[in-house]
């Protein structure tokens, strides 16, 4: 999800930010103040403010440079991440008819965002592209879940961003299939966007299925993570009264196998 740099107030997403205990800072701002982006000021951040940042110590070149050894010899690579269906659809722009001043998806009959708002996304999925991603298993040796937490938005990010792109082009199916693939990595983002995508199709009973699904998903990525996410997690006795709209269009809800690679998640969680 998109949250403001405290600083600048520019939209940051989750590669692109630190998080603080009262709000986030982007990596352009984090660079202004010349702060090195290290497991060790990201520990750091999530206890203090925003603010303190400017009293942040950097570290000395002898203990960067004792930090850096110890990562050499602890590298593993990270998993690569299979990007090439979204690739090939962002190679194309879908078929339309204009009514008025509104566009329509010829496949589906859905609209089209602004064509602003569309590459405003596709820029965001070009910028996430050329992101250089930390070595996770080096940061695991000192925090295990800050390490988990950024596997997670390697792999759930490109498919929240690439569902965005396909839903503003009126591609419904194609960005609910993706949101879905990743509903186990990042639960609360997919089921807010998907709630709302299946309210303006009006299937209440799917709105249910998909909490229920995501309930376990949502204390996992907790435990996993050390988040508590699970606060913005409606409970399913509230979602109930979805079940008696009269007009339901409900067509049910896929699971979708997990793009987590579970032995190397293991190794993140026991890196000591």
């Amino acid at each position: 999800m998109a949250r403001l740099c405290n600083n600048c107030g520019r939209k940051t997403h989750l590669l692109t930010r630190t998080k603080f205990k009262d709000g986030v800072l982007c990596s352009k701002c984090l660079k202004n103040f010349s702060i090195p982006d290290t497991v060790g000021f990201r520990l750091w951040a999530k206890n203090n403010s925003c603010q303190a940042v400017t009293r942040y110590k950097q570290v000395t070149n002898k203990s960067e440079a004792k930090t850096n050894h110890i990562n050499n010899k602890r590298e593993i690579p990270n998993p690569k991440i299979d990007l090439s269906e979204i690739e090939r659809y962002l190679n194309e722009f879908p078929n339309y008819e204009s009514k008025g001043d509104k566009r329509f998806n010829k496949r589906t009959g859905y609209p089209l965002a602004k064509q602003s708002s569309i590459e405003r996304s596709r820029k965001e999925f070009v910028d996430m592209l050329s992101w250089t991603p930390d070595n996770y298993y080096a940061y695991a040796h000192y925090s295990n879940e800050i390490a988990i937490d950024d596997y997670l938005g390697s792999i759930d990010v490109p498919f929240l961003i690439a569902g965005t792109i396909a839903y503003k082009q009126g591609d419904w199916d194609i960005a609910e299939k993706w949101w879905l693939s990743v509903l186990d990595i990042r639960p609360t983002n997919v089921l807010r966007k998907l709630e709302i995508m299946y309210r303006k199709q009006q299937r209440y009973k799917d709105i249910v299925r998909l909490y229920k699904i995501a309930q376990p998903l949502v204390r996992q990525y907790d435990s996993l993570t050390g988040e508590n996410t699970y606060k913005f997690y409606k409970t399913v006795a509230i979602l109930n009264e979805e079940q008696h709209k009269k007009e339901d269009h409900s067509i049910g809800v896929i699971r979708y196998p997990s793009k987590i690679d579970s032995n190397y998640l293991r190794l993140l969680q026991t890196a000591r």
